[in-house]
């Protein structure tokens, strides 16, 4: 008896499996035919369809409905019920539309605001980490990325029924990872080694692995990333910062170094050789190296900073000020660099100086 229970158990273990695989497939099968029919229209025309059946979704969805109506008149209360309730429609049919939007991100073209310092960090090869919410479109943010860096990676929460669909991510090279994947860690390693044969993604190898105290392995992929780029100045810095760990002194030098022949015009490397200089107890050679930086890329206060700093550090303080009054205005961001007049300011006891930088907005 015991044997025929237990096969039993099988049977209905077995028939379970089998029913949600077929429920998979059938769902798979409902949705490429979905898709296909939606990409046969017009775009507009989809977002029309699309919200209808956001708002159609709300209605029967009774909980999702009065909770959403209920935080937006905790939001907005001077909205009467009824506008709070046409907001909460519109605000559901736009994510309706925004989900489904990811079926065809090829088609997408956003309007893109990028402040300077962000575009940098994308731009820079060494990667950036953005978590954010979902609002409209799930895959705003990562589109929004590739425009500007050429490819991003993404956690997703795709269902497993259509993820053999994700090709829709790859053709705007987007690399997808389901979270809910027990192997996610690994397959966001494996990200970056697709991306290998690129200064960048050596540069990715390179931070994953000290992450993981793998310093010798960190060394290699630094290595490897000024080899196969050596005109990527994010190689030689992340290198150079690796030896500095290390009190490497001379390898710091010698890779920095290194870098500014190939690439005399970053400003980035200068203002990295110039801190090595502050290290090393050279201030006189570090100031002309932060002067430069300043010149190369007068977009990054941090550069300017260094420079008023180390200027002031020679007993230029003067000079300092002075020059700072004249640069500050051409960076958008200048709350320290304010902060750093006003200080100037009161140590060369300049009262109409100091007075300048508090009224400076």
């Amino acid at each position: 008896m015991r044997v025929k229970c237990s096969n039993k158990s099988k049977a209905r273990s077995w028939a379970s499996e089998q029913l949600s695989l077929i429920k998979r497939k059938s769902l798979t099968k409902l949705i490429g035919l979905l898709i296909s029919g939606l990409t046969r229209l017009t775009r507009t025309k989809r977002k029309i369809l699309l919200k209808n059946i956001g708002k159609t979704i709300l209605l029967f969805a009774n909980k999702t409905r009065l909770r959403a109506i209920k935080n937006i008149t905790n939001a907005m209360p001077e909205l009467s019920l009824k506008e709070a309730t046409d907001l909460a429609f519109d605000a559901y049919g736009n994510c309706a539309f925004g989900v489904a939007e990811s079926f065809w991100l090829t088609e997408i073209e956003p309007e893109i605001f990028c402040d300077e310092d962000t575009l940098r960090i994308l731009q820079s090869g060494e990667g950036a980490c953005i978590a954010t919410m979902h609002m409209g479109c799930y895959e705003a943010v990562p589109l929004a990325v590739t425009k500007f860096a050429n490819q991003s990676v993404t956690l997703t929460n795709i269902p497993a029924f259509i993820e053999k669909s994700m090709d829709f991510y790859s053709n705007t090279n987007i690399t997808a990872i389901n979270k809910k994947s027990a192997n996610a860690f690994t397959e966001l390693l494996s990200s970056n080694e697709l991306t290998s044969w690129r200064g960048e993604g050596r540069a990715n190898q390179g931070l994953l692995a000290l992450e993981q105290n793998q310093v010798a392995k960190a060394e290699q992929a630094f290595l490897g990333a000024i080899t196969v780029e050596p005109y990527f100045d994010t190689g030689y810095i992340n290198l150079a910062d690796l030896y500095r760990t290390q009190q490497r002194s001379a390898e710091v030098a010698s890779v920095l170094s290194k870098g500014m022949k190939n690439l005399p015009n970053s400003g980035a490397l200068k203002y990295a050789y110039g801190l090595h200089l502050v290290r090393t107890q050279q201030h006189g050679k570090a100031l002309g190296f932060f002067e430069q930086a300043t010149i190369e890329e007068p977009q990054s206060p941090q550069y300017l900073y260094a420079f008023i700093l180390s200027l002031d550090g020679q007993g230029e303080t003067v000079k300092a000020v002075n020059k700072l009054q004249k640069l500050i205005g051409n960076y958008s961001d200048k709350q320290q660099l304010k902060e750093l007049g006003l200080y100037l300011a009161q140590k060369s006891q300049n009262r109409q100086m100091y007075d300048w930088f508090m009224g400076l907005k």
